[in-house]
């Protein structure tokens, strides 16, 4: 994909390692850092970081940063904090709109296209949907552990998730119900809706 393109300017120092990028629908700007500690090191706060060209904004985020997804429009930032913490960033304004106390560990996170929805992948095996106001809509459970890969569709009517039980599903996005399950050789680490959301690759 050619990244660092000519003209960003990427965000990272030596004693980052980076865990978690997106990058917005016009491939203008991307986020993502967590921290490395060294043995028995104390973190300074980790921040997630945009970069376009010469312009750059941060959010303090937690000690760790490892899940990013932002909505297609652009406008909204989802961020996984310290593993169970899910935060929305409204990115032109650079304001937290939710800080969100899921109460498991998270392995996937994804927003929906007008960052409406929220969904997030964790604990034993549950797939969750919060609204915009961090209202829990639905839990569901699918896999047999935390899926590795939560995805919306570009409509969002659907969520595709994957995981290390060798399977991949797909889910109405408003009930929760389970609409496709495919079997595979091997772990699926990642799924994504073709631009149609007619296919899923994973």
């Amino acid at each position: 994909m050619g990244f660092p393109r000519p003209g960003v300017r990427c965000c990272f120092g030596l004693t980052i390692l980076v865990l978690a990028i997106a990058v917005v629908g016009d491939g203008a700007r991307c986020r993502g850092q967590a921290p490395r500690l060294a043995p028995g090191a104390e973190a300074p706060p980790p921040k997630g970081t945009a970069a376009a060209g010469d312009n750059a904004t941060e959010w303090t985020v937690g000690r760790t940063l490892s899940l990013l997804a932002i909505s297609s429009d652009g406008k909204k930032l989802a961020a996984a904090a310290d593993m169970a913490v899910i935060k929305v960033w409204d990115v032109a304004a650079s304001r937290e709109l939710l800080s969100l106390k899921t109460g498991m560990f998270l392995r996937a996170v994804d927003i929906r296209f007008d960052g409406e929805r929220l969904a997030g992948g964790g604990g034993m095996g549950e797939l969750v949907v919060w609204d915009a106001a961090g209202k829990k809509l639905w839990t569901a459970k699918g896999h047999a552990s935390a899926p590795s890969t939560v995805v919306f569709s570009p409509d969002g009517k659907w969520i595709a998730t994957g995981g290390q039980d060798r399977l991949a599903k797909i889910w109405d996005a408003t009930t929760g119900k389970c609409l496709h399950t495919m079997e595979h050789g091997r772990d699926v680490m990642g799924v994504a809706f073709s631009p149609d959301g007619k296919r899923l690759l994973s």
